[in-house]
């Protein structure tokens, strides 16, 4: 992705997960985000299964807000700009570890210009007959939105998959 991203020539991108349910007012929160989102951003984590808080503060976006990455594991819902797209290229020739791990590692050395919403405004969703692949059997972490556009269209998260 981040080859045709480069080859293309695009300014921005957003990056999803097929399993993905999206807060009902993602466009004027998206409007509110850049308003606020430094210039030289390379990375945006609109969706994220942060494993550290405590970032630095930029500002809020509504009832949301924008802090500096720290570690923004999982990789369902992002945005990279083009410069970002070709830094990431270069740091991800060889990974050794999954993706989202790699990028963490990156943040956390300094090489990649990350910043993170809170909540996330987009979170991976899970039911009965749309499980993840990732960790099978593992217990399923609930990330709830204020306005999830799937439960509007009449699709219900299922808690519980025993």
């Amino acid at each position: 992705v981040y080859e045709s991203i480069v080859r293309n020539g695009y300014n921005s991108s957003l990056i999803l997960e097929d399993d993905v349910d999206v807060e009902m007012s993602i466009s004027s929160i998206m409007t509110d985000v850049h308003r606020i989102l430094p210039t030289d951003w390379e990375m945006l984590y609109i969706g994220h299964c942060s494993w550290e808080k405590g970032g630095k503060f930029i500002g809020d976006a509504g009832s949301f807000q924008l802090y500096e990455s720290t570690a923004p594991a999982c990789t369902h819902a992002y945005a990279v700009s083009l410069s970002g797209a070709k830094k990431l290229l270069n740091e991800l020739l060889n990974p050794s570890l999954p993706v989202d791990l790699e990028i963490i590692n990156r943040i956390k050395q300094g090489n990649i210009r990350s910043y993170s919403l809170e909540p996330s405004a987009i979170v991976q969703w899970k039911s009965k007959d749309n499980p993840s692949d990732v960790s099978p059997g593992a217990e399923q972490w609930t990330y709830p939105l204020k306005k999830s556009t799937l439960h509007y269209l009449g699709f219900h998260e299922v808690k519980d998959q025993k």
